[in-house]
This record gives structure tokens, sequence and C-alpha cells, in this order.
């Protein structure tokens, strides 16, 4: 399995609809109990194809994965989870993944996500829960862990805790970051890859509100523990209601029931709130009319309820009809035993027949003969009434011995009004140049400061005028400019330019003075260019054709084969073959079209590296000779033979005359010879088991047994010879086995030798 999950490419999330889980279902053991499914979408027509636990479910250490895919960049795989939790509080949990890489250098993305179900932000509003998807990512290069020199692989570990309104992001048991929520419950759990692959081992859900845990090792799906299941939501009932207001009690009392709520939330008309469960309003009038509201919410997470009461109170009181009494000034009017002096209108409140308050509402009023009248006055000048002068305006009243049939008085009076002081207005006038301003048969032109005085109806000044008179700069207005290519005039209004210009024209502006139009001819210097460029390249190598770069100029190539980008000066080319471009250069209103030759040689060919025991030479064709030879990507020689390397991969590179290059990787095998026998008798010959050529590599591992397959010594990256002993003790003349480990090349040799003791 790992060999082929070893060419995955690319996986990206791709969200999928709740429906399409139970589709996705097939026979099976596991269908009928995972709530795992895996998909593959084409990204270029978006079709999808989907596998059922039974296919994903891997029977391997290496955990779930989407049989047979091979990496193709086009569809991308996916697992996700199709079940939530309970309510909770507090919960941990843990992802872990197999992340491949299949190019050296690139960041393998791994990312686990979830959705979280937060409390609605206004339970009364009933916004519902608020949904978030959540993830963490882990990048890992693959130089890192290899396991070949462009392929690895690594197992991470992804995960969430929260408690107490913390949200801990976990990579391999670090904290990675930390932010707050306010969470209910999680779900819609997935896993997915970019620029890689990799496999879900094992999944880990702790519900430590609810005291539950759920986990499942993906190698099988008879290993999985699923949720329990969560306690049903209770159902709340709620109730209300009101008691009407009575005659002799005017208070409007409310109540609620519930079977499950503890607190209650009232609103209503006129800005009322409570949070009593029997709340009461005094001094209830059909102003009070209206529907009142009722809510509470389970918990946090519960949705809320409530319930609506209409009220409506009907106007119980009583009003009579009214009454009215005339007196004159000194009299009074005596109702319900208090007495009235003064005119007006009066209410008061008795009990009537049907035993509910009677309004009572009466007028008074006193007789005596009145006369008003108006006059007005200019500032400064007095008026004489009532045997005084008044100078401020005001209503004044004087009395008189009347001849009604009360015998009451007459009173006279005046409303006098005093014109206000002249107000002072400024008034400005702008006029066009050359013209003039008239004022009171003057005429005025330029800027000049002149004062008049305005009368009003009744004789008086009633405006003192200051008029600021200025005359209105010339209007100009600067038209776009009109450019031209030289040697290529330019024809306006029947004239033909063939250099720099200024034109000025005339019409009338939106204030009516006239406006002066400026538009500047402009002659645009045509750039010398050559006639042609030409360039050289090595096949498939890019380079770039750089032509005259002018400021401001449009470029255009054709045809657009092999280019970056066919709209700058100095795109880069990658061109296989010889070919044959034009670029078309525009600046101002000059344009040029020069042709382009691109000359493409051949790129020299390493054939083959043909060597022995760090000795050998390389096969080239192809390209220009001379040819010029490098081994450690630094120093080059017309040599193409090299000598005495070490064991290891290496690197030929060879650059013809031109300049082009190609590469080969070639590794370099030393045997390793282990010696038959050995003597450990201390004469100083064959002392030690050695092994020849062990030297040569640096990634080992050496283990040798008795004859019974008991492991006597191992050496790792070190071989210093084994000297016959096993914890200090000689051991005997026989034979052994031994097993050589080069993890380097992924190359075991195993043999056997003679210890011999004389």
């Amino acid at each position: 399995m790992l060999c082929k999950c070893f060419q995955y490419k690319i996986v990206v999330l791709v969200c999928v609809l709740w429906s399409l889980v139970g589709a996705a279902y097939g026979q099976g053991a596991c269908a009928e109990t995972s709530r795992w499914i895996g998909m593959l979408e084409n990204r270029l027509t978006g079709e999808t194809e989907y596998y059922t636990a039974d296919e994903i479910f891997s029977g391997t250490e290496y955990g779930a994965a989407i049989p047979g895919y091979d990496g193709d960049k086009v569809w991308m795989p996916q697992f996700y989870f199709s079940d939530t939790s309970c309510i909770t509080d507090e919960f941990e949990l843990e992802f872990k993944l197999l992340t491949y890489t299949v190019e050296s250098g690139v960041l393998s993305r791994t990312v686990a996500g979830m959705s979280v179900f937060s409390e609605p932000e206004n339970p009364f509003l009933r916004s519902g829960d608020n949904v978030k998807r959540i993830e963490i990512e882990s990048k890992v290069r693959d130089s890192e862990k290899g396991l070949r020199s462009n392929m690895g692989w690594v197992i991470s570990t992804l995960g969430f805790k929260y408690k107490d309104g913390v949200l801990y992001f976990l990579e391999d048991g670090d904290v990675n970051r930390v932010e707050r929520y306010s969470i209910c419950r999680i779900g819609h759990l997935t896993a997915y890859w970019e620029y890689g692959g990799g496999t879900l081992i094992s999944i880990h859900y702790k519900d430590i509100t609810n005291g539950t845990e759920y986990y499942e090792n993906f190698s099988d799906c008879r290993n999985e523990q699923a949720f329990p299941e969560c306690e049903p939501e209770p159902v709340v009932e709620l109730t209300a209601g009101f008691v009407m207001p009575g005659c002799k009690d005017s208070t409007l009392r409310f109540y609620a029931n519930s079977n499950l709520l503890e607190d209650f939330h009232w609103i209503g008309p006129n800005g009322f709130r409570s949070d009593e469960q029997n709340p009461s309003i005094g001094g209830a009038s059909y102003l009070m009319n209206g529907t009142y509201t009722v809510w509470g919410q389970l918990d946090r997470c519960s949705p809320p309820v409530s319930f609506d009461v209409v009220v409506n109170i009907s106007d119980f009181y009583k009003k009579d009809t009214a009454m009215s009494f005339e007196f004159c000034s000194k009299d009074s009017v005596i109702v319900d035993g208090k007495v009235y002096k003064e005119t007006g209108h009066y209410v008061d409140t008795l009990v009537a027949s049907n035993g509910c308050d009677s309004i009572v509402s009466f007028s008074i009023e006193r007789k005596y003969t009145e006369h008003y009248f108006k006059d007005t006055i200019c500032y400064g000048e007095s008026y004489d009434f009532g045997g005084a002068e008044r100078f401020e305006s005001g209503f004044f009243v004087d009395t008189f011995k009347g001849a009604n049939s009360c015998g009451c008085d007459s009173i006279v009076g005046v409303h006098l009004t005093v014109l206000p002081r002249p107000e002072y207005m400024e008034k400005e006038v702008l006029i066009c140049q050359n013209d003039s301003f008239e004022l009171n048969g003057s005429y005025y032109k330029g800027k000049v400061l002149v004062y008049d005085t305005i009368r009003g109806r009744f004789g008086c000044d009633s405006v003192i005028v200051e008029v600021d008179i200025d005359t209105l700069p010339a209007n100009w207005e600067e038209r776009p400019a009109v450019h031209f290519c030289e040697g290529f005039p330019v024809t306006i209004g029947g004239v033909a330019f063939d250099e720099d210009t200024t034109l000025i024209d005339t019409a009338v502006g939106a204030n009516g003075c006239p406006l002066y139009i400026k538009t500047e001819v402009i002659k645009d210097v045509a750039v010398p260019l050559p006639d042609s460029f030409s360039f050289a390249g090595c096949k498939l190598s890019e380079f770039s054709l750089s032509v005259t770069e002018i400021d401001g100029a449009s470029y255009k190539w054709t045809p657009r084969i092999y280019l970056s980008s066919d709209t700058v000066s100095n795109p880069s080319v990658r061109p296989y073959t010889n070919v044959e471009y034009k670029v078309e250069i525009k600046y101002g209103t000059c344009r040029e079209e020069v042709p382009v030759s691109v000359e493409i040689f051949d790129v020299p060919k390493i054939v083959r590296v043909e060597q022995e025991q760090g000795d050998g030479h390389v096969v080239v064709r192809k390209g220009s000779k001379p040819y010029y030879f490098s081994f450690d990507g630094n120093s080059f020689s017309r040599d193409s033979a090299f000598s005495d390397l070490q064991a290891g991969m290496y690197q030929a590179v060879v650059e013809d005359a031109l300049g082009c290059v190609d590469t080969a990787n070639f590794f370099v095998f030393i045997p390793i010879i282990p010696e038959d026998h050995f003597t450990p008798n201390g004469d100083g010959v064959k002392d030690l088991w050695e092994i020849e050529n062990i030297e040569q590599y640096d990634d080992y591992v050496i283990r040798i047994y008795d004859r019974f397959g008991k492991l006597l010594v191992e050496y790792v990256d070190q071989y210093p010879g084994w000297d016959g002993t096993y914890n200090g003790v000689d051991m005997p003349s026989t034979d052994y086995w031994y097993v050589i480990d080069l993890e380097f090349l992924d190359y075991d040799l195993s043999g056997h030798f003679t210890l011999v003791r004389k």
C-alpha cells in the first residue's frame, strides 16, 4: 500500500451535501456501521466518484485510502464523517494522519478540521445556531524525513482541545495557537492533503462533559466505536395570560407557566420589560393595549421558546355630559363642594351608578365686554395708551365700567408691535469681466462696496444693504492633448499641424461668462529601432527576448507560441524549434513592427554514465563540441572520465560550446567483502572480524547472530571490528551469521563466517 500511496500528487477538501452520505453507502460489513465515506472529484468536469466504508478501510496499519488512486492531479480525494456530537462544554479531538510527498522541496500541507456550532448571539430573535469551519494544518517538507531521494512520508497528529470557552489547536501534542469560542457541539469532521497525499490512520474523540469517548482505527471498520446515542432534547412547554383590571382595581396582571423553564423574560408596548414570572402594570388603561411576549431558554445551546399575549382593555370609565357656568369677575362657582373663581375647563371624578368612577367636565366663563385692537410703530417711536407712553412691543389693557346685562366691566386692550431695528444685510454680486452691475440707477464694474436702504410697508427703514461687487476670473478649460506621430501631420478644424501648438477657442461657461478652451497639439517623436532582432538559445531552455524598451510603450508579439507573455518588451521563451516572431511597438500615436528571429540549438544529451567501483566516464551525444564536464557542481574540465569516487549518489553535468547543459544522476557502489574467518588469539593477526570497504558507507547497521539466531552484537554507522566476545565472555570456535543493512540503498547483505580459536 505504501508504494501506491507514494504516488499522491495533490489533495484538497471539497464540501459536499449531507444528502450525499446516504447515497454513497453500499452493501457490506463496514457500510452497516461506519459513518465515514471517501470521495474523488474531477477538478475539470465536476464529476464525482464515491467510495463506501468497505472500500476506504484499507485493512493495513496505514489507515483509510482511496483504492487505486495514483496521484492524478485532476482527481482530488478526501475523507469526511457524517456524525455530530452531543451538546458539550469540554472535549478533546485528535486525528492521526500519514502524509506523503512526491516532489523534492515541495511543501506538503496536511489539514484536519471540524464545524463548530455556537450558541445564538440573540436568543429572542431566534437567529439559530452559528456554524463556523475550524481547521488546523501541518506543513512538512520531504527533505525533513526521506524514504527516497524524491519521495517521503511522515506521521503527524492534529487536533483540538476545548475547555472553559478556549479552543487549543494542537500539532503533535504541542499548542499551535489558541482562540476563544462559545461551542455547543461539533460535527462535519474532515481530513485532506495538498501537494502530496496521505491516509487517515485513526481518530479519537473524548466528550468530557458527557463522559463518552469514541475511537476508530481505519485499518478495519470493525475497530469502530460509534458515538453513543445522545439524550433527546426535552420539549419545553410555555403558556401565558393576563387578568383584566376592574373598576376598583386598575392593575393589569400577567402570569406564565412552564414545565421546565425557571427564568422568564417579558417585553411589550411602551418599552415594557420584566424578568418576573408574573409581572403587573398599575394604572392600566386602553393605552396599554398591544401584544406582550414572554420567552425563555432552557440552556445556552437550546433554542428559545416564546408565547404571545394580546391585551385589549376597553374604556370602562363613564364620562358625563360637560357643564358650563357664567359669572362676573368677583363671583365664584361651587361644584362638588369645591370653589372655582377663574375662567377655565375643569374635570372632577364622581361615583357613578355602575360602580365605576364617572368623569365630570365643566367650563367656567366670566362675563364682561372686551375690545381689542392692534397697532404698529417704527423702532425709536413712542405710543400713547392709558395715559402712558409705550416704547416696546406688548399687550396693554385698560378697564371701563360697562353697560352689559351682568353689569360687568368692559376691557380695552391693544396689541402693540414695535418694528425691530433695521436689519443689516450683506450681499455679494459677481459679474463677468468687462460687465457692470446696476443699483438704484448707478452702474458699477470691478471690485467695489456699495450701500442702500430698503423701506418696509409701514414706512420704516427695514433693511440696510451692503453690496460687495466683484468680477469673476476668466474661465479656462484644458482639453485632452491631441498627439500625432512625427512625419504624420494632424488636421484640426481644417488646419494641418506638424509641430507642437497651443489652440485657444471660446464658448459660454456654466456661469454665463466666457469659457476659454485650451488644447495642446503635441508631436510624438519617433524612436529609432533596428530593422530586426536576433536571439539564440538552447532547446527547451528558458531565456529572455529583450527588444528596445520605450517608456509608456505597449508591445504585442505574434505568434504567441512558447512566450511567457505577448504584451511585454522582454518575454521569456522556452522554444523547441526555431521561431520567427513579430513585435508591434506602440507609443503615443507612433507604431512600429519589427521581426524577431530565434535560433535554437540542440542540447547535449548524457546517454549513460559507465562506472565501476568509483572509476568511469560519461557518454554524450548531440550538442555542440567541445564539451565541458563536472562531477561536483563547481569545477569543469574537458575530461569526461572520473576516478576514485567514494560510494554515494553523484550528478554528472555536461555543458557544450553554446552553453547548453544536461545532467544525469548516477550511483557509485563499492562492493562490501566480509572476512570468511578470524582468529582472536591476541597474536596481532586477524584478531578482529573485518569487513572490507564498509568505511565507504555512512548509513548502515551490522548485526551478528549465533547459530541459534540469538543477536550477539549490533553496530550502527561505525564498525571497529568484532573481537569474538559477548558481554565480555569469549565465544567458542564455530560459525556465526551476519546481516549488513545499507539503509541508504535499501540493500541487505547476509552470510556467515567462522571464529577459530587456537
